[in-house]
């Protein structure tokens, strides 16, 4: 486990399309649970866990560059289209290289 956070790729909200209801499915039912099965957590602790890990604003000092504390996560609801699907993608990829959990893609909803 690695004790540095993981660095946060700017995901803006952008005006447009938000997540698909569809995608969102797709996220609580082969992401969100597969990560709340593995920690044995409920759902909505696992979903807050992947919004602090990948969706919270780092607050970086100007004068050092050091890192020293983070805004609350966005909402994923607010996310575009894009943002929504980079992020599960990324969450994809981290429950697969940190507990070997795969997450099957969907055909139409191209996630993740």
């Amino acid at each position: 486990m690695s004790a540095a956070p993981t660095a946060n790729k700017e995901m803006k909200l952008h005006p447009g399309p938000t997540r698909s209801s569809q995608a969102n499915r797709f996220y609580w039912a082969a992401v969100v649970a597969s990560l709340a099965r593995r920690l044995m957590i409920g759902k909505s602790a696992a979903h807050e866990l992947l919004k602090a890990r990948f969706l919270a604003e780092p607050i970086i000092d100007p004068l050092t560059g050091e890192v020293v504390g983070s805004l609350p996560p966005k909402s994923t609801a607010s996310l575009s289209t894009a943002a929504f699907a980079e992020y599960v993608g990324r969450c994809s990829r981290w429950l697969h290289d940190r507990f070997d959990i795969a997450i099957e893609s969907t055909e139409t909803g191209g996630l993740p």
